[in-house]
């Protein structure tokens, strides 16, 4: 009997924890349609992130995420408005919870219950039969995960992922992000209800650290002692889903923009080419006319000079120092002159 104490001692001590880490939520069977629904549990910590998603027929329909308060409870509000049956799905500190319920009258959830059961009944049956054998396996997952949550204080984030197949329990997959500064702002405190007041609180930045947040749940009579929120927003206030970042948008220029000063100076410089062009054409045309007509003056120059004993080179020699003429235009006026001599 002796030997068998160690082992019990053991044995307590894992069941203790898994008994404590749980989740906690009640629901009523069924509520109208178009009726706020407070879903309130508890958690097995403090200060934890909570995540709630809701299905109708395995579809889902609203999605949550809040954070435990220092006595380990939450709250979320919803809203449905068409009448049928719905799952939530509450997952918090590592443990999940799957609660039904049913939206519409007393009499309509009853009949939806009972016809619901009778389906599930003879659904399980012929899939045992159609099953049968074949072991293992014949369960196909179909894994839908929601948004990653906000990065907390040991800069992870979470995410809740759902089987809609329902072959495996809801899990939770973590990843690592980078901190930022915190700006919180909340809500007025709703009323009085069961002792507490509640309202919601959300860092505008997306930071995901939770060292400024201001308190999301009070007793009734407490003074709020948490962080002061930067502002209060009204209920129908839209929480950012994403993280603003600023883009500083590069833009391409345009080819008018990249080459129009190059344009412009390669046209003003084509320009100035033809007309310089022009120029020297203008100038040698006038100077070969100017120089067939002048051909006789050199003649009539060189015959006069001749007469009075000047040499050729004395001749060519004053017109190179003198004059314009070239020597090529002085030989051909000689030569012209004393073939007439001729």
């Amino acid at each position: 009997m002796a030997s068998t104490k160690p082992f019990l001692f053991l044995l307590l001590l894992l069941i203790i924890p898994l008994a404590l880490a749980k989740v906690d939520l009640t629901l009523a069977s069924y509520y109208s349609p178009n009726t706020a629904i407070t879903f309130f549990g508890t958690c097995s910590l403090a200060n934890d992130a909570v995540a709630l998603q809701l299905n109708a027929q395995s579809t889902q329909v609203w999605f949550d995420q809040t954070l435990t308060a220092t006595n380990k409870s939450f709250s979320s509000v919803y809203t449905p408005t068409t009448s049928g049956n719905y799952t939530l799905y509450v997952s918090c500190s590592g443990e999940s919870l799957t609660k039904t319920f049913c939206v519409g009258t007393a009499s309509q959830c009853t009949s939806t219950t009972t016809s619901s059961s009778s389906s599930s009944s003879s659904s399980s049956s012929s899939s045992s039969s159609s099953s049968g054998g074949s072991g293992w396996g014949t369960c196909v997952a179909n894994w839908s995960c929601s948004t990653w949550s906000l990065c907390n204080a040991t800069l992870q984030q979470k995410r809740t992922c759902y089987d809609a197949s329902n072959c495996n329990q809801p899990k939770i997959e973590l990843q690592n992000c980078t901190p930022c500064l915190e700006s919180w702002v909340c809500t007025a405190w709703s009323s009085c209800s069961n002792g507490y007041e509640a309202r919601k609180c959300y860092d505008e930045h997306l930071c995901g650290t939770y060292t400024n947040q201001p308190s999301i749940q009070k007793t009734c009579q407490a003074t709020d002692s948490g962080p002061a929120p930067v502002k209060i927003v009204s209920s129908s206030y839209t929480p950012p889903t994403t993280k603003t970042t600023t883009v500083t948008k590069t833009t391409t220029p345009s080819f008018w923009e990249t080459y129009l000063y190059w344009i412009i100076g390669g046209g003003l410089g084509l320009i100035l080419l033809i007309v310089l062009i022009i120029l020297l054409i203008l100038h040698f045309r006038h100077k070969s006319s100017g120089t067939a007509q002048n051909l006789d003056d050199l003649q009539e120059w060189i015959k006069a000079e001749m007469q009075t004993g000047v040499s050729k080179e004395q001749m060519k020699e004053m017109l190179r120092k003198n004059t314009d003429w070239t020597e090529a235009e002085f030989e051909k006026a000689y030569s012209t002159l004393n073939s007439e001599k001729k």
